[in-house]
């Protein structure tokens, strides 16, 4: 019996690593790639940074608020030939 719990302990190890591995390998290439979908994600996350569970937002438990617009402009060879 110990043994299987084992196993099942280890399984869920290596697959929350595997997830997360493939989410940090995901943000790396975006920024890469960069342009819109980076922007829209980066856009798409700070406005939802400071969302919660919650329900009485007048007193909020965070100490903080980081109102943040994120804008990208484009990077493209053939944008800067003369």
């Amino acid at each position: 019996m110990e043994n299987k719990n084992f196993i099942r302990s280890q399984l869920l190890i290596i697959i929350q690593l595997a997830i997360c591995f493939i989410v940090i390998i995901s943000a790396f290439v975006m920024k890469a790639i960069g342009g819109d979908i980076h922007a829209a994600v980066g856009t798409w996350f700070f406005d939802n940074y400071n969302n919660s569970i919650f329900t009485d937002t007048a007193v909020s438990p965070l100490k903080f608020n980081d109102n943040t617009s994120l804008t990208e402009t484009s990077r493209s060879f053939e944008d800067s030939k003369p």
